[in-house]
């Protein structure tokens, strides 16, 4: 009984344990080249995708769930994709293109303007100062509502980061794939190719400097401070991707279909993260389109907590996010051909006189079927949006598009003889059907402070969640760690002692040589939750000690050898992670490798090879067999 020495065990499980860094991305060619690529990508060939596929079942759904030992050494039999493995790098090879998964953390940033990002307070200054001036700079093609682009690029900024989903971390503004097929064609991202076009000069103007992904998302925190909204701060760090390839599976697409199919459009359930595919959250019309604030209350409760958002940051989200701009549907015959039909000039507008100079645009545009505003203030920021929720009731009316929205009118009791021209969508009148909704309307109508707390919180939540720790997180703006961030203790001044573990837990194996299978399954369950989508899971935290890890079915009998490790470790002030990463590989220092060092207590990873490490990357080398007998 025990492990084959031959086999490299800890070869394996190191490989999975790489939360501290993804390695190093190419640079996007086109955009070193100054080349801004706005058009519609064509989907990867479909040789790829049964790669994607094996992706997605290794590594999207937990493996500390679902595979034990035997899957293992089934998946490593070929590291290469393609030849049908189970990729260890999480898809991180170079497949011809890069395809996602393998954005970088904080530490491989190129700091300096020269061919990279510049994350300087000089540099982000100027750009914030031409992203203000751009929103002043109503342009023919595309007029600014009330000459103020702001509203727009709120829209874009959330839609980029709302395709975020919990479930398996896919989504969300990093990789910037707004741009790019399938979410640029999606019917709620109806004309916002034209707020990339208006981005486009300043993205040329500073090149590298800054990604499309953090542009969008810092022209959208930008939209709001300019309009007086309140802002926690700025992540940048956000690496572009070079294709669409990673919204694949968020639909509508062969690959959503396989892996995730919605049954009916308008009811679709996890780990899809909206209602509707094509959407971002849910039908703002209501479900299925039928205007019943009443049943759209508790959809909205659960597809907003699909992203983890709770029922405060659901309502400052929306509130928050309707006290500015307004929605569009001056016609009935819709924007026209959309990305897929016509990618060279999708959306063209088909409303209001073929002959005017604003045929399909400023007052004559059609985004969403809905028309008006939801303030009388629409580029300011305050509390009226909750304010006028409570003090009028709100009956249905048909927007020029012929879709159901809801007007204000007066209340019996009223003193006041005018409403204002404002409207409310079927998801907003929601808001008042829910008790805890409710509250939380009359909190934020009540208390202007306590509004711009919350959504200052839940918009930075919205925008960085994908971003996945703290540490990926550059820039001279960025806040505190937050709570979704899932932050840990600052590294201790005293450094916990490696060599003290390593040796506790050589005494244990060489008093009862059976623990070693145990040590090394604990180790990979521990290091196999890691997912390249958002970066969470993986052992740094040691969070398989606690629920719901803990009580995984994969987990069972692990809290004992959990235990042992973490005895192990304290007669030297180590960590539980150092002693769980030297459980794991505790045997291989005979075979004379380079193995590199432990992470420091904030980035714990297992010793890995510096050889293997570089081969894997380049895939010129596949994993063994795992043979451990039980």
């Amino acid at each position: 009984m025990g492990a084959d020495l031959s086999t490299r065990p800890a070869d394996i499980l190191s490989h999975l344990a790489h939360s501290c860094s993804p390695p190093r991305s190419s640079h996007n060619e086109a955009t070193r080249n100054g080349d801004i690529e706005l058009a519609l990508l064509e989907p990867r060939a479909r040789s790829n995708r049964g790669v994607h596929q094996v992706r997605k079942v290794c590594f999207e759904t937990n493996m500390g769930r679902t595979c034990n030992l035997v899957w293992l050494a089934g998946f490593a039999l070929v590291a290469r994709t393609a030849s049908g493995g189970c990729p260890f790098l999480s898809g991180q090879k170079d497949l011809g293109s890069r395809i996602g998964g393998e954005r970088l953390l904080s530490g491989d940033h190129d700091d300096g303007h020269e061919g990279g990002a510049d994350y300087s307070r000089e540099t982000y200054e100027a750009i914030q100062a031409d992203i203000v001036s751009m929103f002043v700079d109503s342009k023919d093609f595309w007029p600014a509502d009330f000459g103020n682009y702001g509203p727009l690029f709120i829209r874009l900024a959330w839609h980029c980061a709302g395709s975020y989903r919990a479930s398996d971390g896919r989504g969300g503004c990093d990789g910037g794939r707004i741009r790019f097929f399938p979410e640029h064609g999606w019917a709620d991202n109806t004309n916002l190719d034209k707020a990339l076009t208006l981005l486009q000069p300043i993205k040329l103007k500073y090149g590298d400097a800054i990604s499309w992904a953090d542009l969008i998302t810092l022209t959208g925190d930008m939209a709001i401070s300019s309009m007086g909204g309140p802002i926690l701060g700025f992540c940048a760090g956000r690496q572009d991707d070079d294709s669409g390839y990673d919204s694949l599976e968020l639909g509508p697409t062969p690959e959503q279909e396989a892996t995730a199919p919605c049954a009916v459009n308008g009811t679709c359930e996890l780990p899809l993260g909206t209602s509707t595919v094509g959407l971002i959250y849910v039908n703002p019309g209501g479900p299925m389109g039928v205007p019943d604030p009443e049943a759209s209350a508790p959809q909205i409760r659960e597809v907003f907590s699909r992203m983890g958002m709770n029922d405060t940051e659901t309502v400052a989200l929306i509130g928050g996010g309707h006290a500015f701009g307004k929605v569009h549907g001056a016609c009935p015959s819709g924007p026209g051909p959309d990305p897929f039909d016509a990618p060279e000039a999708p959306w063209p507008g088909t409303c209001g006189d073929p002959d005017s100079a604003t045929f399909g645009r400023a007052e004559n545009t059609f985004t969403s079927g809905f028309e008006g505003a939801w303030t009388e203030e629409p580029t300011v920021w305050d509390n009226s949006y909750f304010v006028d929720l409570l003090e009028y009731d709100w009956i249905q009316a048909e927007s020029p598009a012929g879709n159901i929205q809801w007007i204000p009118v007066l209340k019996e009791d009223a003193t006041e003889t005018d409403v204002p021209d404002i409207i409310m969508l079927t998801s907003d009148v929601a808001l008042l059907m829910d008790p805890e909704y409710l509250a939380i309307v009359e909190e934020f109508a009540a208390d202007q402070y306590a509004l711009d707390i919350a959504f200052s919180n839940a918009w930075y939540k919205l925008v960085t969640r994908d971003m996945g720790p703290h540490s990926r997180c550059v820039g001279t703006d960025v806040p505190p760690p937050q709570e979704f961030q899932l932050p840990l203790a600052d590294t201790p001044k005293d450094l916990p002692s490696y060599s003290g573990a390593k040796e506790a837990i050589g005494r244990i194996l060489s008093e009862e040589s059976t623990y070693a299978p145990l040590f090394v399954t604990l180790a990979y369950q521990c290091a196999s939750t890691f997912r390249s989508t958002d970066y969470m899971g993986g052992c740094n935290g040691a969070r398989i000690r606690f629920p719901p890890q803990s009580e995984w079915a994969s987990n069972a009998g692990l809290s004992t050898v959990a235990q042992m490790v973490a005895l192990a470790g304290r007669p030297r002030s180590s960590s539980f992670m150092t002693g769980l990463g030297y459980s794991g590989s505790y045997t291989e220092d005979d075979a004379g490798h380079p193995w590199r060092h432990l992470c420091d207590y904030n980035g714990f990873r297992l010793s890995t090879p510096r050889s293997i490490r570089r081969r894997l990357r380049q895939g010129r080398v596949r994993l063994p067999f795992l043979h451990i007998s039980l």
